[in-house]
């Protein structure tokens, strides 16, 4: 070699490297690089759900899916493309054809229920939509759809190639790795009390602890750990794993440990009923082909202490709100199959359009939660619904038998191979799990299953690249840019419209109008409905932004808003926020009576709006009938009637208030706000001298008392009243005794002790209130800004007393914990009554340094103490 080297050099020829350090350029090597930056790419950047990132993500799946379709050209292949590449492209074309504008004729005949949306879009325009549309219902998320599924038809083209090629083991441990890397990036997150993702993105809510990381969502967190979980153990039984055996089991004990601290009912109960069939799996095939019984063993046993060491993290590291996720048992999702179902009747031919679900779904709604009118449901939470619904029922049926067949265990030699199992089977807990869940419309998930799946395609194929289909070649260099061509143009038409997603055009309207302060210039308001008017041609069938029409022509005043909420209501019937609109619109054209009817509706199907509906009606009349208008039937008539008392309450009329509290008790006997209220009634009549009758009233007293201890016996609230009708009744000693043996057993204990301390403020001796108020310092003192209230608050407990130097010493520790300028006012005003002149000057002297300007009276305080503390040491 070194020779060949000198004769280069001598002969002045180009250095030419040895044939076995060159690296051959061909379409696998470039997969074996993308393929990594695809599935871990994916996963980590928030499972890819934002359009930018699904773009990005899109472009670089198709440059895998041409460089896989490359690498399967030879004379051996008269298709580079594979049965399920083929039904992944299909079902991409599709969404293509679901997008393509037709004239509103055609539409008619192919989807009547579409075309009717389209139709009546633009009605509170007075505008009739007559040029082309889409079968789409939302045609930016189609386009984004399908760019989606190229993408997945590229991840599982490419893992398929590198498969056959360098066998199964390779993607499946890539799937593996990308799941631990999540796995570790949540605890990391958890470990520093993260709020923002690798402390970049902000999610739009607020995640329970020890769940911040790249998949927000628990559920679709430990769908991804489950399949990496499953993946790990089928390498951990192989003879040859890609790393050791010890290695492999603790990786797998840290998924299956994070998996349990997720919280996710389903994917923590799929994983164990995963192991157990593939432990069965694994058992048949090795004592089929002759394997030693303690071969079988020992693979049992690995199983089961990766298993349980991640059980045993799990334990360690789970908290009470863990557990609590998972023994919860509320089932309302499951309710969404039923709710379903007449959006798939209605479209079924072919469906809303791929991405269209969230903009549709409001016109069939239904349930009476808190919210429920209001709340978004972005995906059918069981995935063959979601794909009838956007896909109709024939696409449908026929990519799911597709799927299934082309998939079946037989074909990717599960019961062959452990690697093949585990990772068959984590597909199937994806799957299953999926029921009931929304983790397939999670781009990074999907990709994950699509590796796998390719990787076990490939594997089962086995059939070598054409040695000579490299990139250089001219019939490979054609069919990539071919390939290439017709991807771009799918990212540019995703580009076009598809970042202009239902989400941001929400958020942009909802900052134009909700945000931005008023009156309007007649410029602005054609400006908002211009943003309107394109937001309504890109989601004709969203009840939102004809809702915020109305809102902007009701605030206005400058046209009707009937028109826009006639169109909301059209969209979501159930959208309790339109009625309460409505409602106001009514009322303000003197049409009082159907006004409150609205209120009843605004109530019954958003329960939510409880307050503001009963706010609106105690506004309007105080007759008791025309109040009753406004209380829905069944089981939000409580709440309503509750809410009803305490309104009637705020505004001064206990008479009317007190009839309410009565009404919703015989409705909910334990229902703590009457009962609370009509308690401080006969208090304040006793207090008054107007309880004539004492025995009457302490009974009264005693019945309120015990429905609070039945309605809510971990708090105070029971207590706390026996102790202040105690204060009423001239008894404070009592008062504080009970609260000092009740106050310890509250959760609200904090709570408790402000009224323990009030008791004692009525005693004479300091003692009592001493206790109770370093007690309620220690209570409150976790966080500066209660503390300083806390603080606050106890030191006008002193100062009603006349015990200023106690009272300074609070104030001061409330000034400590919050330094403001209110607070050190306050401080000084205590220092000077208490004669602490030097202490109330410099007070003044931080009031008014935190004041920024001068304060000419507050400067005069600060030179009379000043001059007090001058003269006290004269006088010294």
């Amino acid at each position: 070699m070194r020779a060949g080297i000198h004769d280069a050099l001598a002969g002045g020829s180009r250095l030419v490297a040895p044939s076995r350090w060159r690296l051959r350029l061909t379409p696998v090597v470039g997969l074996q690089i993308l393929l990594p930056v695809i599935t871990v790419g994916s996963l980590l950047a928030i499972g890819a759900v934002h359009p930018p990132v699904m773009l990005v993500l899109g472009a670089t799946g198709i440059l895998a899916l041409c460089l896989a379709l490359a690498a399967r050209l030879g004379p051996r292949r008269a298709s580079p493309v594979t049965s399920p590449v083929a039904v992944l492209l299909a079902l991409a074309g599709f969404c293509f054809l679901q997008q393509v504008p037709l004239p509103l004729g055609w539409l008619e005949v192919l989807g009547p229920a579409n075309a009717d949306v389209w139709s009546r879009a633009l009605l509170p325009l007075g505008e009739s939509v007559a040029g082309p549309v889409p079968l789409s219902l939302d045609p930016g998320a189609t386009r984004m759809e399908v760019l989606r599924w190229l993408t997945y038809g590229g991840a599982f083209a490419a893992a398929s190639v590198v498969a056959s090629r360098r066998g199964a083991p390779w993607g499946v441990g890539l799937v593996f790795m990308a799941a631990l890397v999540a796995a570790l990036a949540t605890i990391g997150h958890g470990l520093v009390g993260a709020t923002k993702v690798f402390g970049l993105y902000e999610p739009s809510f607020v995640p329970a602890p020890w769940h911040v990381g790249p998949l927000l969502n628990p559920n679709n967190l430990s769908g991804y750990l489950n399949l990496g979980a499953m993946c790990g153990l089928g390498l951990l039984l192989t003879r040859e794993p890609v790393a050791p055996h010890w290695l492999v089991g603790v990786c797998v004990a840290v998924l299956v440990g994070v998996n349990v601290t997720t919280g996710s009912r389903g994917g923590v109960a799929l994983l164990p009923v995963g192991v157990l069939v593939l432990a069965v799996i694994v058992t048949l095939s090795r004592r089929r082909r002759g394997h030693s019984s303690s071969s079988v063993r020992r693979a049992r046993l690995v199983m089961v202490l990766a298993v349980a060491f991640g059980v045993v993290l799990a334990l360690l590291g789970g908290t009470s709100g863990t557990w609590k996720e998972i023994f919860d048992e509320n089932l309302d999702k499951l309710g969404m199959l039923l709710w379903v179902r007449p959006l798939v009747s209605e479209f079924r031919w072919l469906g809303v359009g791929r991405g269209a679900f969230e903009s549709v779904f409001p016109a069939f709604q239904q349930g009476t939660g808190t919210g429920a009118g209001s709340i978004v449901y972005t995906h059918a939470e069981n995935f063959p619904a979601q794909w009838l619904a956007e896909w109709g029922v024939p696409v449908t049926a026929v990519a799911l038998v597709a799927l299934c067949w082309l998939f079946r265990p037989g074909r990717l030699g599960v019961g062959r191979s452990a690697v093949a199992a585990g990772a068959w089977l984590g597909v199937l807990l994806v799957l299953v799990q999926n029921m009931v869940d929304l983790g397939l419309e999670i781009p990074g998930l999907c990709v994950g299953v699509a590796v796998v799946l390719g990787s076990l395609w490939g594997d089962q194929s086995r059939v070598l690249t054409p040695k000579g289909a490299s990139l250089r070649s001219a019939r490979v260099a054609r069919w990539i840019g071919v390939a290439a061509l017709a991807g771009a143009l799918a990212v540019a038409a995703a580009a076009r419209t598809g970042l202009d997603d239902l989400g941001a055009d929400r958020a942009r309207v909802k900052q134009s109008l909700l945000e931005q302060p008023r009156p309007r210039s007649a410029l602005e308001r054609r400006r908002i409905r211009a943003a309107l008017r394109a937001a309504m041609q890109r989601h004709p069938a969203e009840p939102y932004f004809p809702l915020m029409g109305a809102l902007l022509a009701w605030q206005e005043h400058d046209q009707s808003p009937m028109p826009w909420l006639q169109r909301a209501l059209e969209r979501s019937l159930r959208n309790g926020k339109a009625h309460l609109l409505l409602a106001q619109v009514l009322h303000e054209h003197g049409a009082k009576r159907q006004a409150l009817m609205e209120l009843r509706l605004a109530v019954q199907n958003d329960s939510g709006l409880v307050g503001p509906a009963a706010a609106l009606g105690v506004a309007w009349t105080r007759e008791t009938e025309g109040l009753l208008l406004t209380v829905p039937e069944g089981e939000r008539a409580v709440d309503s009637l509750d809410a009803l008392g305490l309104q009637l309450t705020a505004v001064g009329d206990r008479r009317l208030g007190a009839a309410f509290d009565r009404w919703t008790i015989e409705r909910d006997s334990l229902r703590p706000g009457p009962h609370g209220r009509l308690a401080e009634d006969v208090i304040l009549s006793a207090g008054q001298g107007g309880c004539a009758q004492r025995r009457r009233c302490e009974q009264a007293i005693e019945e309120h008392v015990a429905a609070l201890r039945l309605a809510r016996p971990e708090l105070s609230l029971a207590a706390q009243l026996r102790a202040r009708w105690l204060l009423a009744v001239g008894d404070p000693a009592g008062a504080v005794g009970l609260l000092v043996r009740e106050c310890e057993q509250a959760t609200d204990y904090a709570s408790c002790l402000h009224v323990r301390a009030l008791a004692a403020a009525k005693l004479e001796g300091p003692r009592e209130l001493g206790d109770a108020a370093k007690e309620l310092l220690t209570a409150s003192c976790m966080q500066p800004e209660p503390c300083a209230a806390a603080a606050s608050w106890i030191g006008e407990l002193y100062a009603g007393r006349g015990e200023w130097a106690a009272a300074v010493t609070a104030f001061a520790r409330a000034a400590q914990e919050e330094p403001t300028e209110a607070r050190f006012i306050r401080l000084g005003d205590a220092a000077s009554q208490a004669g602490l002149h030097g202490q109330a000057a410099d007070a003044y002297a931080r009031a008014l340094r935190l004041h920024g300007s001068d304060d000419p009276a507050l400067r005069a305080r600060l030179e009379r103490e000043k001059e007090h503390t001058m003269n006290q040491l004269l006088h010294q």
